[in-house]
């Protein structure tokens, strides 16, 4: 199993490792509330989000060794940003297939100008195009290099 996880990237694993994490810690809290309250409904919301945090982190684990993933890389040409908090929306990569737009999810990704963005996308994936711009919005992990 070490051997197979080597072959994974940094990246992929550090999402996996999140997802089984967090898994880990509502399963805790779940048996503590359960314990403390001696009533299983009370526990049962953090024993659920246990079961969909584990899952989807062994579904990551399952698309990583299986290599059912495509990496989009290229060059960060410009970067959208939300008008009140300036947390950064969408991320635009010059890619040899053309302008990829990323919509980032939450404060994931701090990607500038010129900036090489590397993201890990599921292979059946959707992917939108819009004047000439590809938007994919679902994606594993991204990274961002600064030259």
């Amino acid at each position: 199993m070490k051997e197979v996880l080597k072959e994974v990237p940094n990246v992929l694993k550090k999402q996996i490792f999140k997802r089984i994490g967090m898994g880990i810690v509502f399963a805790l809290l779940g048996v503590i509330t359960w314990i403390a309250s001696k009533e299983f409904l009370f526990a049962l919301p953090c024993l659920v989000a246990m079961a969909v945090l584990i899952v989807s982190g062994l579904g990551v684990l399952f698309v990583a060794i299986t290599k059912r993933y495509v990496i989009v890389s290229g060059e960060c040409v410009d970067v959208e940003y939300t008008r009140i908090l300036k947390r950064t929306k969408a991320v635009y990569l010059q890619t040899d297939y053309g302008v990829v737009k990323l919509l980032i999810r939450g404060k994931r990704t701090k990607a500038e100008l010129g900036s090489s963005v590397r993201c890990y996308i599921a292979s059946n994936s959707s992917v939108y195009e819009y004047d000439g711009v590809k938007t994919v919005g679902d994606y594993y992990a991204v990274e961002s290099f600064h030259c």
